[in-house]
């Protein structure tokens, strides 16, 4: 079975050990796991992008997945989720300066 995480699957669609031709850039990736799914269940009007009056499902990674190295995306930390509005996870972000 496949892991879930996100952030692995990210990492792999940039980086393809095989058939590497079809690696996708950093928003092809991210497009995969937000606006793609969204369309696939006709969602896409209240799900995939982060905007006033969509259902807010996201999660807060320290880096930026797309301006991140794909190799950096598997370790990159957790520091919120949040799901149908609701902050379920929220980790104490000590040093923000990784962001600089």
């Amino acid at each position: 079975m496949a892991n879930a995480d996100p952030r692995l699957g990210l990492a792999a669609a940039r980086e393809r050990d095989v058939l590497p031709e079809q690696a996708l850039t950093a928003h092809e990736a991210l497009a995969g796991y937000t606006l793609a799914p969204a369309h696939a269940v006709g969602e896409e009007g209240v799900a995939g992008r982060i905007r006033v009056g969509m259902r807010a499902d996201l999660t807060g990674l320290a880096a930026d997945p797309v301006d991140a190295p794909a190799s950096d995306l598997p370790d990159n930390p957790v520091w919120s989720t949040v799901v149908a509005g609701r902050v379920v996870h929220q980790e104490e972000v000590v040093n923000v300066s990784v962001l600089a």
